[in-house]
């Protein structure tokens, strides 16, 4: 399975462009980044290798936008249900289960494994994007917001 390809913006504003594909033109929209009380420059994130292919030929990239981070390959974790957690974890860790909102309907997702793949992830399911820099933020946040715990980061 391929991570996302996330591509930035030179500044923080919306930006829409077109990529052409074998499967029709695909929209693609920049949008900003916005952080704990600032918003950086935007981005795009895809795992689609036609359109990273078309947005690398594309006239404005390279002056307008970038890649930032290029996907790579890798095989999805599998983690048996009755997750422990592994021991090294950020202190208080073990607590983000009595953060959330209904713990009989908590995610436990297990393909995450930093703070860009649960940024990557948390953007996909919900739209939403963390830039804080303290890993434990966005886990402490995952869990009250969206009800989600990545047990293997």
């Amino acid at each position: 399975m391929k991570s996302l390809t996330i591509f930035r913006l030179s500044h923080n504003r919306k930006y829409t462009t077109f990529a052409e594909t074998s499967h029709g033109t695909q929209k693609v929209q920049f949008e900003p980044v916005i952080g704990f009380g600032y918003i950086k420059n935007s981005i795009f994130s895809t795992n689609d290798e036609e359109v990273i292919a078309a947005l690398k030929k594309h006239r404005e990239y390279g002056s307008l936008f970038s890649i930032q981070e290029e996907g790579r390959e890798s095989d999805p974790v599998k983690v048996p249900s009755n997750i422990a957690y592994p021991e090294g974890r950020i202190e208080g860790s073990s607590d983000l289960r009595s953060l959330l909102p209904d713990p009989e309907n908590v995610i436990e997702e297990t393909t995450v494994t930093s703070a860009q793949m649960a940024n990557n992830w948390l953007q996909r399911k919900h739209g939403c994007v963390f830039e804080a820099t303290r890993a434990k933020d966005i886990r402490i946040e995952a869990a009250k917001k969206y009800n989600v715990i990545f047990v293997n980061w």
